[in-house]
Parts: structure tokens; sequence; C-alpha cells
């Protein structure tokens, strides 16, 4: 496992004496440990949409509007509208 930024590889063994850099690592803003951007994290909120479904402590459900926007889709008539 190779930290972003960070010369340390996790899984090589430390030799007593050698310089290591997980403090160094551990030291940095978290924004560094998280590979999405910044304005992307969210936490601590109730539910949020995510790939359109909702995603909350009840479950995973589809958006609202995505399933209006399905049933309002008109149904096919021959079977070249169907493929």
């Amino acid at each position: 496992l190779l930290y972003p930024g960070r010369r340390h590889l996790a899984s090589q063994r430390v030799r007593k004496g050698a310089p290591c850099y997980l403090e160094e690592s551990a030291a940095a803003p978290q924004s560094a440990w998280h590979p999405g951007k910044q304005g992307q994290v969210h936490s601590g909120r109730p539910s949020l949409p995510f790939l359109g479904q909702t995603v909350d402590a009840n479950g995973i459900r589809p958006l609202p509007d995505k399933v209006q926007a399905v049933k309002a889709f008109p149904a096919p008539k021959t079977g070249r509208e169907l493929r």
C-alpha cells in the first residue's frame, strides 16, 4: 500500500533505526488521504444522492425524479421500438 504523496510502502519492513515516514503521513491533512476532491467529501449528512439513488440509514432507494422520468416514458408500440 503506497500512501499518496509519501515515500513509504506500508508493506515494507522497517529496520531498527531506519527513517519511518508513517508519522509524516499520519500528520498529513485529511484531503491528502481522500482520493476524491475535498469539496466532494460529505460527512454528517443524514442522506445523500449517489448515482441516481438516495443512500441513508434506511437503505438505498431510487431518486423520486428518476422514478417519475421512467414512469413518464412512453411504452413501446412496435417490436422495433422495443429494441
